[in-house]
């Protein structure tokens, strides 16, 4: 059966500028409060500590049978709430959560740490990747495969289903942990580029310190991990509390992203030559739309 064609989505330069996207967003948007944004992470931080008390204290209470249900239905519920403290975490990356910078780094860091993000590292390539949205060269995630390099898609414009199975195994499976080692899907570098090396390509010089201590960040937070499942709890402990419900907040990050970044509908470009101003616009233009799309 034929595909139903689809219109795409503008991608030509918008008739307007960064001042009228300004002027159109309510004022208040632009005000950021300790206060509220403080709440809001106590209050996820409560559910998921909540949730923790439940899974230590009661699951292991049930007869055998039910636990092997209770654990990944637990999972999936912990997983969902540790997505909200994931995202609290990006906006720390933005600078969003509070007007100091201070603020955003000394709260986004554990969160991110907790959930194995790099937090400075990954803050410096969405950066890129919100200054470079669906640049072909210059992304640095979910740029589309290219004809050029050899790559083809399928023919009508609709993929087998065990081609989309096995993708999407691999994409929720491993997919954010091969972006982080290997930058799969992001701009393409002459060398070797990854989210823990200060020397990756991504970052500039002036940002090696910030991704060394992400690193050891991480590194340490691993030995914790390793230290608890093999010397306090046993690693089937540190599998059902950890490793479960954070593979469900990898889901989740992952799917609303590729929703996001991969609709047909959403304009790619290579726009090196536009003036910076109007490619600027465009970019928020492109971020409008992916808004509009989902």
């Amino acid at each position: 059966m034929p595909v139903k064609e689809r219109s795409r989505a503008p991608s030509a330069p918008p008739p307007f500028g960064m001042k009228e996207i300004k002027q159109a967003i309510p004022p208040h948007c632009f005000v950021h409060s300790n206060l509220k944004s403080f709440s809001y992470l106590a209050i996820d931080l409560a559910v998921c500590a909540a949730l923790y008390y439940v899974a230590i204290t009661f699951i292991p209470l049930l007869p055998s049978l039910l636990q092997v249900i209770a654990w990944p239905a637990w999972a999936i519920v912990q997983g969902n709430h540790l997505t909200a403290l994931w995202v609290i975490a990006h906006e720390c990356g933005h600078y969003a959560f509070s007007d100091s910078k201070l603020i955003c780094d000394i709260v986004g860091f554990p969160l991110h740490t907790f959930l194995l993000v790099p937090y400075h590292s990954w803050r410096i390539s969405h950066r890129e990747h919100h200054h470079f949205t669906c640049d072909m060269e210059r992304d640095e995630v979910f740029i589309p495969a290219k004809e050029e390099d050899g790559v083809h898609g399928p023919h009508n414009g609709e993929a087998h289903p065990l081609r989309v199975l096995i993708e999407s195994l691999l994409l929720f499976g491993i997919g954010w942990q091969m972006y982080l080692t290997t930058h799969v899907t992001g701009r393409k570098y002459p060398r070797h580029t990854d989210h823990f090396s200060p020397s990756s390509p991504i970052f500039e010089p002036s940002e090696y310190t910030d991704v060394l201590i992400s690193t050891l960040g991480i590194i340490a937070w691993l030995a914790v991990l390793s230290y608890v499942a093999f010397f306090v709890t046993g690693p089937m402990w540190v599998f059902k509390l950890f490793v479960m419900p954070y593979m469900v907040t990898n889901f989740w990050l992952l799917l609303y992203t590729k929703l996001h970044h991969t609709d047909v509908e959403l304009p790619h470009f290579r726009c090196k030559k536009l003036p910076l101003p109007l490619k600027t616009c465009f970019q928020h233009f492109v971020v409008c739309v992916i808004i509009v799309l989902c």
